[in-house]
């Protein structure tokens, strides 16, 4: 399920197209170029892709000025023989989700659903993250990747694009993310919010390593010096104030998103961040007790959007209607709960820390050995990748049979295929078995079983709490029942 975004919440996409001249190089198409810059600019906000109209439609979602048409000022037809040297378009998701390689060796995939009527757009990650992270220029023998010759095209005459004097601005109003189904459930939830935008979604950018550079000073991305310090604040106090968070593990890009909240919208300031969640916490709807079949709960991964600050603080799911009053048992167990997730939320911190290390150790060895790589060594290794793909039975594949090395990003997946046969040989222990040693040494992994067999306990003691209340209080019910039908019998 996709959420809309209303025009009307300020959302606009920036006047300038981004370029990328090494697209131009493989594709040998202008056009190709321009949509490749727009897609980037899309996947960017949202990662596990989107939906949107190729032209002006009269589909109930649509949107005047959310179209590729108007947005790029290109047609239906030039838009699609240009996005098929970039990507590969299904006729329909039922033959997307059956596509064996869905992507073909290219950047993106699209398919039309035909329930919806609306088509969608998803990223080859692995492919574009290592296309567009390296700089073009010479051959992998020296410090970069060679780029292929250009694929000569056969000439097709186009029509003109056709124009819309009336859209003077590029902004897209409908462009969607398919997996944020999140905020729907809000709006539904709450009537008259689903005009106030869509929710803040802006992550931290990490900078490109340069392929075949020397990166051992880059194994970590910069972070502020208040980064960590800031964002266990941040959980701690959700877990003192609120509860759950909603999420398995505390992951880097939650972390980023965290920061980026405190800074934008709390003044980088902890106390007024407690404060926020306690007005969370004085609501019955948000701690999930109004019985909302469209809302469960609040978790931090809601909170932290800025069209859900922007609903809270307008007041708009009756805050301070919660009663939280407990027995002095129950609250009693429920801190030291808090206390025993707070401990295990530090360690959860510096496993996901640990994990990190040994990934990013992995990668800056495999670096180095590339750079080490001797032209002998390297030819085998093409020659080995050749028999390779000339032995897959897939679309990929065979078009590599066809074209051999001139095949568009051939070059990049050559490299993917030799980062990770010189990691199995460099590591011959999987990244996971070398995670969890690590962890095993670090004496982590005994804390975190030993921090969860005692929330198990203390759990179970509560849940023993609550019934016991609830067995006091039905005794309490059936006592006045006894009281009253003996009144009625004795007015008789």
């Amino acid at each position: 399920m996709s959420n809309t975004i209303d025009c009307e919440g300020g959302r606009t996409t920036p006047s300038f197209i981004k370029y990328f001249p090494r697209v131009k190089s493989y594709t040998g198409c202008e056009k190709a170029t321009v949509i490749t810059g727009r897609l980037e600019f899309w996947f960017s906000k949202y990662n596990s892709g989107f939906y949107k109209f190729l032209e002006p439609c009269g589909h109930r979602l649509y949107r005047a000025g959310d179209s590729w048409s108007e947005e790029l000022g290109f047609s239906r037809k030039v838009f699609n023989r240009s996005f098929d040297l970039i990507g590969v378009r299904y006729k329909s998701k039922s033959e997307f989700k059956s596509a064996v390689d869905k992507f073909q060796g290219k950047l993106y995939a699209s398919y039309h659903d035909r329930k919806t009527n609306r088509t969608y757009f998803v990223r080859n990650h692995a492919v574009a993250n290592d296309f567009f992270g390296r700089r073009g220029g010479a051959s992998i023998q020296g410090d970069s990747i060679s780029r292929p010759v250009n694929i000569s095209k056969p000439q097709v005459k186009t029509k003109p694009s056709k124009s819309y004097s009336d859209v003077t601005s590029p902004s897209v109003c409908n462009t969607n993310s398919v997996s944020n189904t999140e905020s729907v459930a809000q709006k539904r939830a709450v009537p008259g919010t689903a005009n106030l935008g869509r929710s803040f979604n802006n992550n931290l950018k990490q900078k490109k390593t340069p392929f075949l550079k020397d990166t051992r000073a880059e194994t970590q991305t910069a972070k502020p010096d208040d980064f960590g310090v800031k964002t266990e604040g941040m959980i701690l106090i959700w877990r003192e104030e609120v509860g759950d968070l909603g999420v398995e593990s505390v992951s880097q890009t939650l972390l980023n998103r965290l920061y980026q909240t405190l800074s934008r919208f709390f003044s980088g300031s902890l106390d007024m961040w407690r404060s926020f969640c306690r007005k969370i916490a004085s609501s019955k709807f948000l701690m999930g007790e109004a019985k909302n079949r469209f809302f469960k709960k609040a978790w931090i991964t809601w909170a932290i959007k800025e069209e859900s600050i922007e609903l809270i603080h307008a007041g708009h799911f009756n805050c301070g209607d919660r009663d939280v009053a407990k027995s002095s048992d129950v609250l009693a167990v429920e801190n030291q709960i808090q206390q025993v997730r707070t401990e295990k939320d530090k360690l959860l911190m510096a496993k996901s820390r640990i994990e990190d290390e040994v990934r990013q150790n992995r990668k800056a060895a495999v670096r180095i050995a590339m750079e080490k790589l001797t032209p002998e060594v390297l030819q085998e290794a093409r020659d080995s990748f050749e028999d390779d793909m000339r032995g897959q039975d897939t679309v990929t594949g065979q078009a590599f049979c066809e074209m051999g090395w001139n095949m568009t990003f051939a070059e990049t997946l050559f490299e993917m295929f030799l980062m990770s046969k010189l990691e199995s040989q460099l590591f011959p222990e999987s990244l996971e078995s070398q995670m969890e040693q690590a962890l095993t040494n670090s004496g982590i992994q005994l804390q975190l079983e030993q921090i969860e067999i005692q929330e198990t306990e203390l759990m179970a003691r509560l849940n023993a709490l609550a019934d016991a209340t609830a067995v006091g209080l039905s005794e309490a019910t059936n006592f006045n029942e006894s009281v009253k039908n003996a009144g009625v019998y004795a007015a008789a």
